[in-house]
C-alpha cells in the first residue's frame, strides 16, 4: 500500500517534469540539422537571385519563407515546411538561356555549382579566359544540354 500511494504522489512531478522539459529550448543537435538544411536551400541559385531581385521589403505573401530552425515543431512538420520552400526557390531559378548567362555574371561560381549539380558531370572552366565570353558560350551550352536532358525526363 505505501509503494502504491509513493507512486501515486510521484505522478503529479512527473507531470511538471515532462511540463518544464517542454518549456526547454530545441537540442542542439536538432537546431544543428535544421541549419545544414536551411544552408543547403540558401546554397542554391534560385534562392541568390530571390534575395536579389526581391528585397525583403517587397516580399509578398506568397513568396517563400525561410523556416526557422528554433521553433517547435515534429519532424514531419519541419520536413514539410522546408520542402515548401525549396519549391517556392525554384521558382526563382533561371528559366531562360539569357537569365542563366545574367546569372553567370553576378555569381559564376554559383552557377558553375549548380550546373554540376544538375547536369551530373563537371563544369568545365577557362582560367585563362579574360572577357568571360568563353566561360558564358560554355555555360549555355551546357544549360541547352541540361534543359535538352530535362524535357526528355518529363
Amino acid at each position: 500500500v505505501d509503494d502504491a500511494a509513493a507512486t501515486l504522489s510521484l505522478s503529479p512531478l512527473c507531470l511538471d517534469e515532462k511540463a518544464r522539459q517542454s518549456r526547454q529550448p530545441q537540442p542542439e543537435n536538432k537546431e544543428t540539422k535544421r541549419t545544414k538544411q536551411i544552408g543547403y536551400g540558401k546554397a542554391t541559385l534560385g534562392y541568390v537571385r530571390y534575395r536579389h531581385l526581391v528585397p525583403p521589403p517587397t516580399r509578398a505573401p506568397g513568396h517563400p519563407r525561410t523556416p526557422r530552425v528554433d521553433q517547435r515543431c515534429s519532424k514531419r512538420s519541419w520536413d514539410g515546411q522546408v520542402r515548401k520552400w525549396r519549391r517556392g526557390l525554384h521558382a526563382w531559378d533561371p528559366q531562360s538561356e539569357a537569365e542563366w548567362a545574367e546569372a553567370a555574371k553576378l555569381w559564376p561560381d554559383l552557377t558553375r555549382r549548380e550546373l554540376d549539380r544538375a547536369a551530373g558531370g563537371e563544369v568545365a572552366v577557362d582560367e585563362g579566359a579574360d572577357d568571360g565570353a568563353d566561360l558564358l558560350d560554355e555555360l549555355a551550352s551546357q544549360v541547352a544540354s541540361f534543359q535538352a536532358q530535362s524535357c526528355a525526363w518529363d
